[in-house]
């Protein structure tokens, strides 16, 4: 809808400028730019046409029940006036179309080329690990995308890059968390629902309860290797109730 309002603004200014040269009997769209070279190099109107400040004027009066009609020279002063003012508007709608399609070209860059994008990022989340490139690439490329981009630099235009830094730094650390988890639990073979996010508070919590399972089961396999069957039955034993606890609480997270 964004894009779509700033294609009409620059249709609507193509239609002004096509309007007013129907209104002047212009049959160019640069008789704008013709009429400033005249007016910068001195050229006089007789010799332009544009805007003429004398013109014939046609008339009649009725004389004795008969009709008169006169010629005269009219000295057109207002016309002075109106070349200013419809150069004006020409210079002015020229400008405004420009600066529209140049901002909404580089809109258009910005949101939708992923180099862009990941420079903007980059310039409120400056601290990424390089192990956690790719990450970054997924978060900016899968997550953001084109239009959070957009959502983001209009919350940073309107509402200051301070805020903007802070929306996207909780983006960042949740989706981060979000990787991770998924990761912790494609490794484990758990069959864990991970349609949203959820709070940050709540992913790393789970995320240490799994590492702690995991450090349970690696002291299991090491307990089973061990010489002495009652100590590593009591080992065993010990490590498979932390463990069921521990599963308890996951599943119920």
């Amino acid at each position: 809808m964004f894009f779509i309002t700033r294609f009409l603004y620059i249709l609507n200014i193509i239609g002004q400028i096509r309007i007013m040269n129907h209104f002047l009997g212009q049959n160019t769209l640069f008789w704008g730019a013709h009429i400033l070279s005249d007016v910068v190099s001195g050229r006089d109107w007789e010799l332009s046409g544009n805007f003429p400040r004398v013109a014939l004027c046609d008339f009649t009066i009725r004389t004795l029940s008969n009709i008169q009609r006169y010629s005269i020279q009219c000295v057109l002063m207002l016309n002075m006036f109106n070349e200013k003012i419809f150069l004006f508007l020409y210079c002015w709608l020229i400008l405004v179309g420009i600066l529209t399609t140049i901002d909404t070209i580089n809109w258009i860059l910005n949101t939708r080329v992923a180099s862009r994008r990941i420079f903007y990022f980059r310039k409120f989340i400056p601290s990424v690990a390089v192990e956690e490139r790719y990450i970054f690439l997924e978060f900016s490329n899968k997550m953001i995308r084109a239009d959070g981009t957009m959502l983001l630099r209009m919350l940073s235009a309107n509402g200051g890059e301070l805020f903007t830094q802070e929306v996207l730094n909780i983006l960042w650390l949740n989706y981060r968390k979000h990787v991770q988890l998924r990761q912790v639990m494609s490794y484990k073979g758990e069959n864990v629902s991970l349609n949203s996010f959820g709070s940050f508070d709540s992913i790393q919590t789970n995320s240490n309860k799994l590492n702690l399972l995991e450090k349970h089961r690696r002291n299991k396999c090491l307990t089973n290797k061990n010489n002495n069957g009652q100590t590593s039955s009591m080992f065993v034993e010990k490590h498979e109730n932390n463990e069921e606890i521990l599963n308890e609480t996951v599943n119920e997270e």
